[in-house]
């Protein structure tokens, strides 16, 4: 009997104009509970994922805190800037947020960080989503992909839309299929 191989590409990680699917098995810095992180309509949203040993996201952390600190009292309750930190110890972030400072961004600790950027389709970090009042992601890449985030935040919260914004998803072309393989004979030697 003569095996055939038959390869499947299913590609369907999160993509730049999808809606944010909330994130599962999410930690505050204080406390055990694990929960979903769900987007609130109304709400702009700057969510970074990051690492506490990842040196590339230590500027943009730091530019997060900044916008909080200068913005934060305008933007009160519509935007949230959300550090979602895929270290493997929880006290080592803790200690990181406490060491720099950066506690006006809502820090959250992730521990199945593998299924959570498989999810996002993120390869490396800093890697950020903005999301708008709606909950659809409006930009998905590197941070410093973005010009000003904070006129991106003042935008969406008008309700405008940012016409410029180009995804940096790493859209891979697709391999060339191979047409050869009659469909019924290949499903009859899978069965």
């Amino acid at each position: 009997m003569k095996i055939r191989w038959i390869k499947f590409h299913v590609n369907c990680a999160i993509k730049q104009g999808d809606f944010y699917i909330p994130v599962e098995g999410v930690q505050k810095l204080e406390g055990e509970e694990k929960f979903k992180l769900e987007h609130k309509k109304g709400e702009v949203w700057l969510v970074d994922f990051w690492a506490t040993w990842c040196n590339p996201c230590q500027d943009p952390m730091a530019h997060n805190q900044h916008m909080l600190e200068h913005r934060g009292a305008e933007w009160a309750d519509r935007v949230k800037i959300v550090g979602l930190c895929i270290d493997d110890d929880k006290e080592k972030l803790k200690s990181h947020v406490e060491t720099t400072g950066w506690t006006k961004v809502d820090h959250y600790f992730i521990e199945e960080a593998d299924k959570c950027r498989d999810d996002y389709g993120i390869s490396g970090i800093p890697h950020v989503l903005l999301v708008d009042t709606n909950g659809k992601i409006v930009f998905k890449g590197h941070p410093y992909d973005r010009e000003n985030l904070e006129d991106d935040i003042d935008k969406l919260l008008k309700g405008e839309t940012l016409q410029d914004i180009a995804s940096n998803d790493d859209e891979k072309e697709e391999p060339e299929a191979n047409m050869d393989v009659d469909l019924a004979t290949a499903i009859s030697e899978i069965d």
